[in-house]
């Protein structure tokens, strides 16, 4: 047994009490150091807050020493805290600096991260004093302002006393507010007291969320409430120089770090007649437009809203979500697509450019959509759906406003106005000022609202008036620095009618600081020579380690190429980025400068290699056009082979989709090379294929598909005399007679039949036909003999003949028009029953017995078509549907009867196919208890009839797997050890069904837990934990996190770590300040030694799920039972460890489980 024992050395004790023990946690403020009463407020304040944050801290002894110079190494271990980087525990780069100083880890993150680096001897110098231009150069780095271009310079009195080496970091730093200067003075080689540093610390590295107004945009850098941002990736389209003159005075929400804006949420245009280009948009943003007469220019993917008193604005590009807050007229100009269009406000009166289509308008409750679009007949062909503020959506319909009046029963009603306080609109955001500061006006108008439109008045106060005053004028309130220090405002709004409302904010005043002092530079390391492709873009080369400085200047870099021609190359800080251009040699020359006169070169060589050529893509083409299609609506499904249609002059697998033009006729699948063409009703359409390479290239080609209605052919018939014509007689003077032919000729085909007519003997009678209808006109009074011929137009005729006797004047009967005598059935048939014959023999009777003729008609031909063939309706189907059929039955003497009945013609009946298996499904493991396993069942099964599939399945054990399956997802529950077989089955509604079966196999849960807790004894800072992962696969480290009861800050693992535990293998997690002989894989602040005097119960969350519970005793080493293979999550289980003894460590790193 090895017992081990730790000792605090007494330097370590000092740089451990100046910086605290926690890299990240906040921890109690102290306001009661007994050395910082002469400090400024303002300093006092500054210094409290870092020292709550946990950045700063004071000695053993109650001191904070203010005005001690900030050292090297102290400004590394700040920078490590403010940035939230980790500290690398590993061998020191530098010779000065022992890996057991508890500065070390900091340092070494702080070089990594690029923000510190040594003076090329190898040397960091961390007790070094800090001067205000090395500070300036820090913090630019810190925040990512290197390459900044933006902001507005200034030029401090004394900038001649600016170090060469530093010149650029500095006007960075003063563009991007990040270093101060006092009577126009920077002081640049001033060192750096601790009492200082406090202020530049909370002001530079903070996150938060903030609504502020945009002063200016310049370049890369926006002034935000007097304050400069750095603006980087794509938000810099958005929030740049071409955008500057609509970002004006705009208010934006966003999310500013290091003083950065990090994310971008909403955004207010105020500028009237404005152009916005919306490139760089965020997509979850809100663009709010209150400014008049703006013109938008891209596609906006988040929402677009147009407040009150917005009556123009022009939108060129595709907008997601417009909504129209606006109470009065809106002309919405311009061109382009809105998905939805939202009319929040009932009293707008929007007008629309018929340019734009718009897929959804919603409207709000009980308004019409004529009442709010003012133009809608105009644009109704252009809007998709209308969704009522209830949820009701419908199709476009031409709409007709009608006017409705309610009544209130004649009664007269008052009502009594209730006063609405005022209301905050936007809270107000912390304000720093120096006390060389001019006096800071603020609009107050925008800060607060009042429902009634009550006219408000404001007052504010300030709760130290010898750090700030504050005055208020109309509606400005003037902000006036007196000293440093804090202090809150109070603004109160008041609508004159008892209702007001308070928002507040504090305002911190800064002191002016004062300023510091440097020397010259050698070889260190030489440049390696470098070789790289003239396609492999920029290549980084570090210069950290090449150059020493004797003097620990902070050295700056240059370089030039002999051949730009072949390379060209820039330093960005201590890294070299080399650019290839061509192919070629050339040789870099790296300068470095102390920036007092101090410099020296090396050289090395960089060869850049030609580029192969990548294989361009070339674009499939259609090879072969596909003929038009020609199908009958019963005909089923048709294939058309896609095989030859197109072709890659790559040889690329080609992909297929189509798309018909009208669904309603034609629907298309693709499956492989087989196009699927699937008639729904007669009618014409438009296929378009288009072909994909899968790299970018695409082709189309079209044709057409014509479906044609069932129609029976059927060869010609004769026609025949169905019914002989009786002989006529009638009187000389009778004038014309007329005999309908109606009945009297049939035809099998049902042609229509044409006729003529001749007399024997014209001087008796004359003769003509008139569409179906004899016209025998007398001359005098004999016999004559008549032929009739009908002709079916394709080459059939008959005759048929009668006798017309004319016989003297005799006087006229009365004629009586026919009757219904029966109503005809309604009739139901098929679209492809062929031609159906109703019967007309005894419908109709005629008093007279006159011979009737009978004709008839559908009112859709497109249904069905009919005609009369004697006594028999010839009922043709066409497609599916329901018309109405009327027949009219003749007297030949002006009378005339008609009925009506109802015909039904019923669509084809659809075959039906069974779904198939498309994809198996893979077999299952997973362990008993674990979440449930959900696999998708849409692409396992197919339908060739497209038919909508419904899923079930079993386990054949549901002791050891349970199933469930909801829509298209199937959930396996595991529940012990073993194994079963699932069946999944799909059925396609219409008996079709097929199943497919899996194995589901449920192993013994594995999973991590602690497996060793070792608490050293008296004052050893020896505490550890063991954790074991008996699990088979690798878990993210970062996913960790440890509570514990002792109300300590949890234990996590930074992502920035990269650690990770395989199956099979320990984590352990270690005390900071623990310096023995223990394998430990992760160190960090835990500070159990603080409070020794009870057991601390420890919960272990992976990924948020508790896991594992333990308790960790005090002075004892405790271990897990070598069969335990996951933990207990909730309670602790004293059966599964045992006791090693007190500092026992011999088998930290080490846990004798089985396996996995």
């Amino acid at each position: 047994m090895k017992v081990y024992s730790l000792k605090w050395a007494a330097a370590l004790v000092a740089l451990q009490a100046t910086f605290g023990t926690s890299a990240h946690a906040a921890t109690p403020a102290n306001n009661s150091f007994s050395d910082i009463s002469y400090v400024t407020n303002d300093k006092m304040v500054a210094i409290q807050e870092a020292v709550r944050q946990g950045l700063l801290s004071g000695d053993p002894q109650g001191t904070f020493r203010p005005a001690a110079t900030l050292t090297r190494q102290e400004l590394a271990v700040l920078l490590v805290r403010a940035l939230k980087l980790d500290p690398i525990s590993s061998s020191s780069t530098f010779k000065d600096v022992q890996s057991k100083q508890f500065a070390a880890p900091y340092i070494e993150a702080a070089q990594k991260a690029g923000l510190l680096s040594g003076d090329g001897l190898g040397n960091f110098r961390p007790n070094d004093s800090v001067t205000r231009e090395e500070l300036a150069a820090v913090f630019v780095r810190a925040v990512g302002g290197v390459n900044a271009e933006g902001g507005s310079s200034i030029l401090p009195k004394d900038q001649s006393s600016v170090s060469q080496w530093a010149a650029g970091a500095v006007d960075k730093a003063l563009r991007l507010g990040l270093i101060d200067i006092h009577d126009s003075k920077l002081n640049p080689t001033g060192e750096v007291k601790r009492e200082d540093i406090a202020p530049f610390l909370l002001d530079i590295f903070k996150t938060q969320e903030q609504t502020a107004t945009i002063n200016s945009v310049d370049g890369d850098i926006v002034t935000i409430d007097n304050v400069p941002y750095l603006i980087e990736g794509k938000l810099k389209e958005l929030i740049g120089n071409s955008n500057k003159d609509a970002l004006k005075g705009a208010i934006l929400k966003f999310n500013s770090r290091n003083r950065n804006v990090d994310g971008l949420q909403q955004l207010e245009i105020v500028q009237k007649d404005v152009v916005l280009n919306t490139n760089g948009l965020p997509e979850s943003s809100l663009l709010r437009i209150s400014g008049d007469g703006v013109q938008i220019k891209g596609d906006t993917k988040g929402i677009i809203e147009l407040k009150n008193g917005v009556s123009n604005i022009q939108l060129n590009g595709n907008v997601n979500h417009l909504t129209v807050n606006s109470g009065s007229d809106v002309s919405i100009k311009g061109t382009g697509t809105i998905g939805e269009l939202k009319v929040a406000n009932a009293n707008a009166k929007v007008t629309l450019n018929p340019n734009f289509k718009v897929e959804t308008i919603k409207l709000p409750k009980d308004i019409s959509v004529s009442q709010v679009i003012q133009n809608y007949n105009e644009v109704q062909k252009q809007i998709g759906q209308i969704q009522s503020a209830d949820g009701t959506v419908q199709k476009t319909t031409t709409v007709t406003s009608s006017s409705v009046t309610f009544s209130s029963g004649g009664g007269t009603s008052t009502n009594s106005v209730t006063n609405h306080a005022p209301g905050v609109t936007t809270g107000f955001t912390d304000i720093t000022l120096s006390t060389a500061d001019e006096p800071k006006k603020i609009n107050l108008e925008n800060s607060f609202t009042d429902v009634d439109g009550d006219t408000l008045t404001y007052t504010a106060e300030s709760s130290v008036t010898n750090v700030a005053t504050v005055s208020v004028n109309g509606s400005q309130l003037t902000l006036t620095p007196v000293s440093a220090g804090t202090t809150k405002i109070t603004v109160t709004a008041n609508d004159g009618k008892g209702g007001t409302i308070n928002s507040q904010f504090n305002v911190t005043i800064t002191p002016v600081i004062s300023e510091a002092v440097n020397h010259a530079p050698t070889v260190e390391t030489s440049i390696s020579n470098a070789t790289a492709g003239v396609a492999d873009g920029i290549k980084t080369v570090s210069l950290a380690g090449v150059f020493a400085d004797e003097d620990s200047d902070v050295l700056t870099c240059t370089a030039t190429s002999t051949n730009a021609g072949v390379a060209t190359v820039v330093v960005n800080g201590s890294d070299l980025k080399i650019t290839p251009v061509n192919a070629g040699a050339a040789t870099i020359t790296v300068t470095a400068d102390d920036g007092n006169g101090g410099t020296v070169d090396t050289q090395f060589n960089v060869t850049i290699t030609p580029m192969i050529p990548e294989a361009v893509n070339h674009a499939p083409i259609v090879e072969t056009s596909i003929s038009n299609v020609t199908i009958g609506v019963a005909d089923g499904i048709k294939t058309v082979s896609l095989a030859g249609v197109f072709a890659d002059e790559d040889s690329d697998a080609l992909t297929y989709t189509a798309t018909s033009t009208d669904t309603g006729v034609v629907i298309v699948a693709v499956n492989g090379s087989d196009l699927k063409i699937k008639p729904v009703n007669a009618g014409t359409t438009t296929i378009t294929v288009t072909a994909n390479d899968g790299k970018g290239g695409t082709v189309d080609t079209q044709f057409n598909v014509r479906i044609t209605p069932v129609i029976p052919e059927a060869l010609n018939h004769a026609p025949t005399v169905n019914t002989s014509i009786s002989n006529v007689t009638t009187g000389a003077a009778d004038g014309i007679k007329t005999v309908s032919l109606a009945g009297v000729f049939a035809d099998e085909d049902s042609d229509a039949l044409t006729f003529t007519a001749t007399s024997t003997d014209t001087g008796v009678v004359t003769v003509a036909v008139n569409g179906s209808d004899l016209k025998i006109t007398p001359v005098n009074a004999v016999t004559a003999t008549i032929t009739v011929t009908a002709n079916d137009g394709k080459g059939g005729t008959v005759d048929t003949q009668f006798n017309v006797t004319i016989t003297p004047v005799i006087p006229e009967a009365v004629n009586h028009a026919p009757t219904v005598e029966t109503s005809i059935s309604n009739v139901t048939t098929g679209v492809a029953d062929g031609i159906k014959t109703v019967s007309l023999a005894g419908v109709f009777a005629d008093e007279d017995s006159d011979v009737l003729t009978y004709t008839a008609t559908s009112t859709n031909a497109g249904v069905a078509t009919v005609a009369v063939n004697g006594s028999d309706l010839k009922i043709t189907p066409v497609n599916a549907g329901t018309v109405t059929i009327t027949v009219t039955a003749n007297d030949g003497k002006g009378g005339t009867v008609d009925t009506n009945f109802t015909l039904t013609v019923t669509p084809l009946p659809a075959v039906n196919h069974a779904p198939v298996v498309q994809s198996t499904i893979n077999d299952v493991s997973t362990e008993a208890g674990a979440m449930d396993t959900t696999i998708g069942l849409a692409s396992t099964f197919a339908d060739e009839d497209l038919d909508l599939l419904t899923y079930s399945a079993g386990s054949s054990d549901p002791g050891v797997a349970t199933v469930t399956v909801t829509s298209d997802q199937l959930s396996i529950t595991p529940l012990v050890v073993g194994s079963t077989t699932v069946t999944v089955t799909a059925d396609d509604g219409k008996g079709g069904t097929v199943q497919t079966t899996f194995q589901v196999t449920v192993v013994e849960k594995r999973g991590l837990f602690f497996s060793e807790l070792a608490w050293g004894e008296g004052d050893s800072m020896m505490q550890i934990i063991e954790l074991y992962n008996a699990g088979f696969e690798e878990l993210d480290a970062s996913k960790i996190r440890i509570e514990r009861s002792d109300s300590g800050n949890s234990i996590e693992i930074s992502q920035n770590a990269g650690a990770s535990i395989s199956g099979g293998a320990t984590f352990v997690i270690g005390e900071t300040m623990y310096f023995g002989d223990a394998h430990v894989d992760y160190f960090m602040d835990m500070g159990f030694y603080n409070d020794d005097s009870a057991p601390v119960t420890l919960s272990l969350y992976y990924d948020n799920q508790l896991i594992d519970t333990a308790v960790f005793q005090p002075h004892t080493t405790i271990a897990r039972q070598s069969d335990v293979t996951h933990g207990n999550a909730g309670h602790y289980e004293a059966s599964e460890w045992f006791d090693e003894g007190i500092d026992y460590t011999d088998n930290i790193g080490i846990f004798n489980s089985e396996a996995p």
